[in-house]
């Protein structure tokens, strides 16, 4: 009989630490229902086209106008955490770690300033809201 001792695993972790706010992703994106076949569809209401037999109606995604890049409004960073989450961070405090330990995150001196000036950028776009501010971490496994 074989005994195996110690830990094995065949998946992978990776982790993260930032310092912003986080929105929906949809918050990030206007969203449009468009045509999606081109056949003459006069008259006729159905999700699917008879004629060719894609569904007739998509939706479009923009994003908007301050999210234009899709990586920054303003001078903060966007990261993408989760599919239905983003985070727009404070630059400089996004750690990503896909190795086995610890590292420092450098917490800047000002960081009251900084979530006022992002505060100040964000509140306009209707993402701002001051309990989603902090220190947030997340740990994937896949």
């Amino acid at each position: 009989m074989k005994i195996r001792k110690g830990f094995v695993s065949n998946s992978s972790t990776s982790s993260f630490i930032v310092i912003g706010v986080t929105v929906d992703t949809d918050q990030l994106y206007t969203k449009k229902e468009v045509r999606n076949c081109e056949c003459d569809l006069e008259g006729l209401e159905s999700l699917y086209c008879p004629k060719c037999g894609k569904e007739t109606m998509t939706t479009e995604s923009d994003p908007i106008p301050a999210f234009k890049n899709e990586n920054s409004i303003g001078d903060f960073e966007v990261h993408d955490m989760y599919n239905e989450v983003s985070v727009i961070a404070i630059p400089g405090t996004y750690d990503y770690n896909s190795d086995y330990g610890m590292e420092k995150i450098n917490v800047p001196e000002n960081i009251a300033e900084l979530k006022e000036q992002m505060k100040i950028a964000l509140e306009p776009l209707g993402l701002w809201e001051e309990d989603s501010f902090g220190i947030w971490y997340g740990l994937q496994e896949g």
